[in-house]
């Protein structure tokens, strides 16, 4: 009955702190994805992740550099392109693409897609 019990409470303490690790790193990646759509430099990320500190929201040990911060915009952009591409694959749309070829009086070609 001991031996359960503490089985029990080992569980849930471990539930407990991937949870809150969960969560810690949920804030970094929403910070990282906060910088990329404000058009914002990764070396703001450090100082953002100071700031939620202060303000008392849990943001982990790691996951705090610049270098970190722009790994993390990869990551959630290559996974936003292949859900778009995969969404595009299932749906089947109509599409269709115009391209154009034009010269400016410079001479210089363009090409519009």
């Amino acid at each position: 009955m001991a031996a359960e019990k503490r089985s029990e409470n080992l569980k849930a303490a471990v539930l407990h702190q991937h949870t809150e690790q969960y969560e810690s790193t949920c804030n970094a990646f929403r910070m990282a994805y906060y910088i990329a759509q404000q058009d914002r430099p990764y070396t703001d990320h450090p100082q953002l992740l100071e700031l939620q500190q202060l303000n008392g929201l849990d943001v982990g040990r790691v996951l705090h550099s610049n270098v970190v911060c722009a790994d993390i915009v990869d990551h959630i952009a290559n996974e936003r392109r292949r859900s778009l591409v995969q969404e595009i694959v299932n749906k089947r749309p109509l599409t269709a693409v115009l391209i154009d070829e034009s010269t400016s009086l410079n001479q210089i070609s363009c090409l519009i897609v």
